[in-house]
């Protein structure tokens, strides 16, 4: 049923955590090859509750690992006075992932300790499969969404059939060869792959620059296009104010719907779900107009500091569907940056 009238104007304060929206993240490291246990499981049954939580700790991860690359990623695009901040978690986390089941010692703890992932190469393999398989479409969900990962590697490079075997079952990767001492022939292979993962959203991930003759590139592509379950309507967009972080005001063409969506307002902030048909969503989280005294910090970044994997769970679940009248303008990201 409907349910209180609220309003939710998008045109305050702007930050962007997308999972997965044709962004592109790529690292160059030199992998030592990892360990992986043999599957040698009991049962049926404890394989599956074995991999559930190893899911759930992953997720959970993640979350708050995504939460944190987040605000790295603003403080150092505030540095470099970048008026948007665009990431995509899960292409880093999934390119970090590979990397950490095939390090070694100091360099493996490091990472999983950043990540919050568990010491342990098989759980982020497992983990990672699980969480692959649940966002992976049905073909009848009506979007489109592509994870692609691979290893790219100097044909002379000697790499354990169980770190090919792990990446292939935890994050679908496959290995490609390739004569690193033509820095330029490798690069250009590699975007190519990227250029078609993407649907040629995604041009340019490398350059020859990046190809180390003495070591390996881990590539994640992630490619999402979606229709909105309720689109709108073509003659509700007008031109509407859109003031941004530094209270500069800008006219921009915006979309006006009063409908039912999954609404809620918590800790000062405003959190809209806005479907895509098949099931997948966009969540935005805004902060109101009155959130957090401006004299000590700006309402996003008071939003900012909050933004954890048990605040975003915890507001998830305090949402309810409701009759809102909301607003959002049209917009296009762009970014890059170097790992």
């Amino acid at each position: 049923m409907f349910s209180r009238h609220r309003q939710f104007r998008s045109m305050a304060y702007a930050a962007a955590l997308l999972v997965a929206c044709g962004m592109k993240a790529g690292i160059a490291c030199a992998c030592a090859g990892g360990s992986v246990e043999a599957d040698t499981p009991p049962d049926a049954g404890a394989i599956a509750a074995e991999d559930a939580r190893a899911a759930k700790s992953i997720l959970d991860a993640n979350l708050n690992s995504g939460f944190e690359l987040l605000r790295i990623a603003q403080k150092s695009d505030g540095a470099r006075q970048s008026p948007n901040t665009v990431i995509s978690p899960w292409s880093l986390q999934s390119a970090f992932g590979m990397a950490a089941i095939g390090a070694q010692n100091q360099t493996q703890v490091e990472m999983e300790r950043f990540f919050g992932w568990p010491l342990a190469d098989r759980a982020i393999t497992q983990g990672f499969a699980q969480l692959n398989e649940q966002v992976k479409p049905s073909g009848k969900d009506g979007y489109e969404l592509r994870t692609a990962n691979r290893l790219w590697a100097d044909s002379r490079v000697s790499i354990l059939p169980s770190y090919e075997q792990a990446l292939i079952k935890g994050f679908g990767a496959l290995t490609g060869r390739a004569d690193f001492g033509q820095p330029a022939v490798v690069a250009g292979a590699i975007n190519q792959w990227v250029n078609e993962s993407t649907k040629g959203l995604i041009k340019q991930l490398v350059g020859p620059s990046d190809i180390n003759p003495e070591g390996m590139v881990l590539t994640n592509a992630v490619y999402f296009k979606g229709k909105w379950h309720s689109p709108f309507k073509k003659s509700s967009t007008r031109l509407a104010d859109f003031v941004i972080g530094s209270g500069a005001s800008y006219r921009t063409p915006t979309m006006f719907t009063l409908s039912g969506f999954i609404y809620a307002e918590r800790d000062g902030c405003q959190i809209i779900s806005l479907p895509y048909s098949g099931g997948a969503s966009m969540v935005i989280v805004m902060p109101m107009s009155n959130a957090g005294p401006a004299e000590a910090e700006s309402p996003l970044d008071a939003l900012m500091s909050k933004l954890d994997g048990q605040w975003w769970t915890t507001s998830m679940k305090s949402m309810s569907f409701e009759t809102v009248d909301f607003s959002l303008p049209k917009f296009s990201f762009q970014a890059e940056r170097r790992l």
